[in-house]
């Protein structure tokens, strides 16, 4: 279902759902369609995003704000304004990021995952730590989801100057350690991490850095070691909110109850090889599955061949095609396919690869997955065009 606002505020809302009996879980995107930089048009989304949540009975399990840093605190006090009217208590969380926004302005659009259950064995809590709500845990008789949002060393910390002290490969740690702190106290351990959503201001200049810190974060956790090798599904992309925080991310874990009935899966991809075969500790893609549906949880993926080279220098739409048969390969060891994809993310490097985007989407006729573009570097300078994307397979249909 897309709604469409054409009057004071012009953007895009399109919304996809996942039914289980008595539980639905639904992936909202707002985009953008023209430049907007009045805070009263932003407002405007927000009170229209909360009516629609307000009225579909929607509870929010995760949302990320995209728009200009030097914004946030305008942006985010607009919407936690408009979202009082929800009667959330606590209110909920968001991530903010910088994504520049491909159309201008300093607003880009919004993303939720969200629920609607009717189910009286399910229940919805809010996660706080050091007075903070950092995020959502929804758990039901088959198994246990738990969202954490925007975590790292700066957001959690009472000590700015210790903060200061921090160099970047410890703040990639302390996030990581901080995040297992947190899972532990609603009983998930780091090993039950689904998926990552990693954010850098400066992801060209320490990638490889940030790329040790995490494996030698995962040695410490038990995800690597010589008896296993589980690594969650991840983005890392350029994104922002302070000047000092070289990092943020935000987390899905995900306790099965019922294996039987729901369980989680590596997913492998045949035109990409293991990221980690070249230093990068995530995996492909996650699928939470059961026997109503799949959904599955997509890597940040680009245009990378299977012995983990680059591919199509300088070919904007090259790049493109490539990156988009690669996550449709991965998606059909499920049985899906492209217009499954519920939500997505497209990270472009300049305005040259904003347009061929665009005439990319128009034409295979793409229009219909819901894309939310903005402007960021991928990990490697030559890459310039990057998605991440969520996907449902309904198996009832089948």
């Amino acid at each position: 279902m897309n709604e469409q606002w054409n009057d004071k505020v012009c953007a895009n809302l399109i919304y996809r759902e996942s039914s289980v009996k008595s539980q639905k879980e639904v992936f909202i995107t707002l985009v953008i369609k023209e430049a907007m930089t009045e805070i009263d048009q932003i407002a405007l989304c927000f009170q229209r995003v909360a009516s629609f949540l307000k009225k579909n009975e929607i509870s929010i399990l995760q949302e990320k704000v995209y728009g200009l840093s030097s914004h946030m605190q305008q942006i985010t006090s607009v919407r936690n304004e408009q979202y009082a009217t929800l009667n959330e208590t606590p209110p909920v969380t968001c991530t903010f990021i910088d994504g520049k926004p491909c159309m201008g302005g300093v607003f880009a659009g919004i993303q939720i995952i969200g629920v609607v259950s009717k189910d009286s064995n399910a229940s919805l809590s809010t996660i706080t730590h050091n007075q903070q709500n950092i995020g959502v845990t929804f758990e039901n008789e088959d198994y246990k989801k738990v969202f954490l949002s925007g975590i790292s060393h700066e957001a959690l910390s009472n000590n700015q100057n210790e903060l200061q002290q921090l160099d970047l490969y410890s703040q990639v740690k302390a996030m990581f350690h901080s995040s297992k702190e947190i899972l532990a106290e609603q009983k998930v351990n780091f090993d039950q991490v689904l998926r990552t959503w990693i954010y850098f201001p400066r992801i060209l200049d320490w990638y490889g850095e940030f790329n040790r810190a995490r494996t030698d974060c995962f040695k410490e956790l038990g995800l690597i070691s010589k008896t296993r090798n589980y690594l969650p599904a991840s983005t890392g992309i350029q994104g922002k909110r302070t000047d000092s925080e070289e990092c943020f991310m935000d987390v899905l874990g995900f306790v099965s109850k019922n294996p039987n009935k729901v369980k989680a899966s590596v997913m492998r991809n045949s035109r990409q090889n293991e990221a980690d075969e070249y230093g990068s500790s995530f995996s492909r893609g996650i699928s939470i599955d059961s026997k109503h549906s799949s959904t599955m949880y997509i890597s940040g993926t680009a245009s990378i061949n299977n012995d983990g080279e680059t591919i199509y220098h300088q070919d904007r739409q090259g790049q493109m095609i490539e990156t988009l048969l690669d996550i449709a390969a991965l998606l059909e060891t499920k049985n899906g396919k492209l217009s499954d994809i519920v939500m997505a993310t497209a990270y472009c490097k300049d305005e040259s690869m904003y347009k061929n985007y665009k005439r990319i989407v128009t034409l295979l006729e793409l229009e219909n997955i819901p894309m939310l573009p903005v402007y960021a570097d991928v990990c490697r300078d030559e890459l310039l065009f990057e998605i991440d994307s969520i996907a449902v397979k309904d198996l009832e249909t089948t």
